[in-house]
């Protein structure tokens, strides 16, 4: 029912209702401790965690439950979240931008041998760049859309615009299996059905 209270956390509520147990975070060091054989052994068993109370405070406070414990993970990646835009115009464009070129590259590339191939993390260091160099050059005027307000600049580039540029052209750069059967039909078979055809045959699958 609506109206019901909700149940004191459990492994299986944490899931359904939303809420944060104290249970399941005193499991989070003992794995590294259990399961892990590179964790160090002298702190594997140095967190025993108040099971009695409901204190977030005092379950994040501990630095192994927040934070990772080797010092290669912690120095690559944040253990906290920064509130900065990610979908912006800035990063769809060139984003878009990268793919297109990219994949083009790619699919172009292809037909030689040996194949040659532009991996995501060319637009990855390509993005770097161009998106600095977009907020220093764009305007931060802002622009409503349908009750929607959005600027052409939100200010300067950042980690997640990046990752989202990263991500797109990581999923985006390879070469349609597609352009194989055109080909063999074109170059084999004599058989052209047309653009409309060949955009079908890449999109379906």
């Amino acid at each position: 029912m609506p109206n019901d209270p909700i149940p004191s956390p459990t492994p299986s509520s944490v899931c359904r209702y939303g809420v944060r147990s104290i249970d399941i975070q005193r499991e989070v060091p003992s794995v590294y401790g259990r399961s892990d054989p590179n964790y160090p052994e002298d702190k594997s068993e140095s967190i025993i965690l108040n099971t009695s109370s409901f204190d977030d405070a005092e379950v994040f406070s501990i630095k192994e439950v927040k934070d990772s414990p080797y010092p290669e993970v912690r120095a690559a990646v944040h253990n906290y979240d920064e509130y900065v835009p990610a979908n912006t115009v800035r990063a769809w464009v060139i984003g878009m931008t990268l793919v297109v070129a990219g994949a083009f590259m790619n699919t172009l590339f292809s037909l030689r041998n040996p194949f040659i191939g532009l991996g995501a993390l060319v637009a990855q260091i390509i993005a770097w760049p161009i998106g600095h160099g977009w907020a220093k050059v764009m305007p931060r005027r802002q622009f409503t859309t349908f009750c929607l307000k959005w600027s052409l600049n939100t200010g300067p580039f950042n980690i997640k615009e990046h990752s989202i540029i990263a991500v797109m052209a990581s999923v985006s750069f390879s070469a349609a299996y597609a352009t194989d059967i055109l080909l063999a039909r074109i170059a084999f078979y004599k058989q052209d059905f047309g653009i409309i055809f060949q955009l079908l045959l890449v999109i379906s699958t």
